[in-house]
């Protein structure tokens, strides 16, 4: 996801109908197991993300919660989640458009034998 695919033009339709299209790939990947982790798109103050408790190969466009800055839940069927405090302070922090955080099954392997990896996007080295 690099920022052809968020901003503050991306509209709200564009934003779920994203967020869907890439949790799918994400478990077709085998990025992702279940409902593990969330991805969010920035649209200004506005945050939409993934809801919390549903497989992402199951997720919804109306499923899909949209937040405002506090985190009050201002369209989307699906439950808001706890994670949604980390989110928001990335985009406060940084200029980021998007964020995945997923708990692939290559990360967490990864994660029980090097203490520390570098941050690596492909939109930093210059991927598409």
């Amino acid at each position: 996801m690099c920022a052809h695919l968020a901003g503050p033009a991306a509209g709200t339709g564009e934003a779920r109908t994203s967020l869907v299209r890439y949790g799918r790939r994400m478990t077709a990947d085998r990025l992702a197991v279940g409902s593990a982790g969330n991805l969010s798109i920035r649209l200004g103050d506005t945050v939409v993300m993934t809801p919390t408790g549903i497989n992402y190969d199951r997720i919804a466009e109306t499923d899909i919660c949209v937040l405002d800055a506090e985190g009050n839940l201002l369209d989307g069927d699906g439950a808001r989640s706890s994670e949604w405090p980390l989110h928001r302070r990335i985009y406060d922090v940084t200029r980021a458009g998007a964020v995945v955080h997923t708990h692939s099954p290559f990360a967490v392997a990864v994660s029980t034998v090097c203490d520390e990896l570098p941050a690596v996007h492909r939109c930093r080295s210059g991927g598409a």
